[in-house]
């Protein structure tokens, strides 16, 4: 899994050259799986969607990926329904082993590159209808690779080969139906200190939740990280609490000199994560992926928990829908963490509690300006002492907030919607 990434030449590349969905295009690929987990081993297969009120007819539509030699024609009789999904399946036999779902083609006799490739979707008579290209190199999300999740298409009026217009989905995915919230991911990361700053060197740690409402026993359970010979079998009589939490040490002495009289803790980790992004995944005691999230070093991810002092934090209050591998899922709490209890709502920043769908502002990062894609009625910028830099009032969509007379830095954007909820989002603003 661990692969050369090119971090901004090819994914822009790809964006000049291809436009995505062409014009008067009534078909659109909705989700995509090119890198399976090891364990959950379901074949390569993407999703196509049909937004209109009609059935279309896909008999003899031809399917292509960057390689030439490749070509799938589909079989006589083959429609998608109005408003239904309809799967390619690279290999029916893995597939069939994971999904029972009717409505997919298959096999193509191909799978899809776990580097870089490109979709192409002709009809009978030649004629290119949709081309997607996906990059596992940043800013595409590395959750869709080898992470046992999928790619998701945020929105049908969203250019595909643009990487902000996909988001990861729960581990197997979802296809043949559209997104579906990640309910049974109960078992998750809830915070991560990957690089202790120097003279409070705690080890790497990571943080294990049991969001449901009964005790969670995790004897004989994996974790893993971005590499799948470093492991950690959890010990025989380990119970997670109901919304309790467990921590996962990799150096004990280190830890305990950083974090006195935490009981709820486990180790040691035969492995520590890297500083610049990694992954952490974590395994049933059938040594079956049951949840994975990657995190970079970077923006738009969170700087402070990068060498300086402070730690990853998930949302206190997670819901099912959000993304585990969006740098806006993650924030920071408290100075040093809070290993083995729930983060104090006063530490919080750069977390969307309350919002049910939280605003993408963009460009970010950004040196100049950035967008606010729906109306608000109080939009706020806070600096990382939490004093307000900027405020406006009944905002219009597309408006563009001038930020040039800011000094670099995280910034919190603070967003007061329409309906009376509160997001809040990380902003990273760069040097001109």
């Amino acid at each position: 899994m661990l692969k050369f990434r090119s971090f901004f030449f090819l994914p822009f590349l790809f964006f000049l050259l291809n436009k995505g969905t062409l014009q008067g295009q009534a078909l659109h690929i909705t989700e995509i799986n090119y890198n399976s987990d090891s364990t959950l081993s379901t074949g390569d297969w993407f999703e196509v969607f049909n937004p209109g009120g009609s059935p279309i007819d896909l008999s003899g539509y031809k399917i292509k990926d960057s390689d030439p030699l490749n070509l799938y024609i589909v079989p006589p009789g083959t429609s998608i329904a109005a408003g239904g999904y309809l799967v390619f399946v690279a290999d029916t036999q893995r597939f069939n082993n994971h999904y029972s779902i009717p409505n997919k083609v298959g096999p193509m006799g191909f799978g899809l590159n776990n580097n870089t490739d490109q979709i192409q979707i002709f009809s009978p008579t030649n004629q290119l209808l949709i081309q997607v290209t996906y990059s596992d190199s940043t800013p595409w999300n590395m959750g869709a690779d080898g992470l046992g999740r999928t790619l998701e298409l945020l929105s049908t009026s969203a250019d595909p080969n643009n990487p902000n217009s996909w988001r990861i989905g729960c581990v197997l995915g979802s296809p043949g139906q559209a997104y579906q919230p990640c309910t049974n991911e109960t078992l998750i990361v809830s915070e991560v200190n990957y690089k202790s700053p120097l003279g409070n060197d705690a080890g790497d740690w990571f943080e294990l939740r049991n969001l449901s409402s009964s005790p969670r026993d995790v004897s004989g359970f994996y974790v893993r990280d971005e590499k799948n010979t470093n492991l950690y079998k959890i010990p025989p009589g380990t119970i997670i609490s109901p919304d309790g939490f467990l921590v996962l040490y990799a150096d004990l002495t280190l830890f305990n000199q950083e974090n006195p009289g935490i009981a709820n803790k486990i180790g040691p980790l035969p492995f520590s994560f890297s500083g610049t992004g990694d992954a952490i995944r974590v395994y049933n005691a059938a040594d079956k992926l049951i949840y994975s999230m990657h995190y970079l070093d970077y923006a738009p991810w969170p700087n402070e928990p990068d060498g300086n002092g402070y730690t990853l934090e998930a949302p206190r209050n997670p819901l099912p829908h959000w993304d585990v591998n969006s740098a806006a899922y993650w924030g920071y709490g408290c100075l040093g963490g809070s290993p083995g209890y729930l983060v104090p709502e006063n530490c919080l920043m750069g977390f969307s509690e309350s919002e049910a769908e939280p605003a993408q502002i963009f460009p970010n990062p950004s040196s100049r300006y950035v967008v606010l894609p729906r109306p608000f009625t109080l939009v706020e910028v806070l600096d990382t002492e939490g004093r307000v830099c900027m405020q406006h009032f009944e905002t219009s969509e597309g408006l563009k907030l001038n930020l040039e007379f800011l000094a670099p830095g995280p910034y919190l954007i603070k967003l007061l919607s329409v309906s009376g909820k509160i997001s809040c989002q990380r902003l990273m603003h760069l040097p001109r």
